[in-house]
C-alpha cells in the first residue's frame, strides 16, 4: 500500500481510517454479543437478524470458503517461516514429483 501512496501524512490517514473502522466493526460486534448471548457468533446474529436461510448460507460459506481461505493463508506463512528454520524446506524446494508437475512445501502443485 505504501509504494502507491507516497505522501507519508496520507499513509498514516489511511491507516487511521481503516483503524477507526475496525474499531466501529469490533464494538458492533460487541453489542450484538451482549444483546444476543448466545453460542454461534456470527450464525446467530444472521439468523435472528435475516432468517434461518441467511444463517444456513453463512454456515456453508464459513465451512467451503472462508475458512479454508484462512487455513491455506496461514498455511503458506507456516511453510515460508519454516523454511527459516530447516534450510531444506522452502518455496523452491520440490517435495514430490508427478511428471512436469512439483509439490513445494509453500506452493503446493505447480508445473516447472
Amino acid at each position: 500500500m505504501a509504494g502507491y501512496v507516497l505522501t507519508p501524512g496520507l499513509l498514516l490517514g489511511l491507516w487511521l481510517v481503516g483503524g477507526l473502522l475496525t474499531l466501529c466493526g469490533a464494538l458492533a460486534v460487541a453489542e450484538l454479543a451482549a444483546a444476543l448471548p448466545a453460542a454461534g457468533g456470527q450464525y446467530v446474529y444472521l439468523t435472528r437478524a435475516f432468517g434461518s436461510a441467511a444463517g444456513f448460507l453463512y454456515g456453508w460459506t464459513f465451512l467451503l470458503a472462508i475458512n479454508t481461505g484462512f487455513v491455506a493463508a496461514v498455511s503458506v506463512a507456516f511453510a515460508k517461516y519454516l523454511g527459516v528454520l530447516l534450510p531444506g524446506i522452502d518455496e523452491q524446494t520440490a517435495l514430490f514429483e508427478l511428471g512436469e508437475r512439483q509439490l513445494s512445501t509453500a506452493q503446493g502443485w505447480r508445473c516447472s
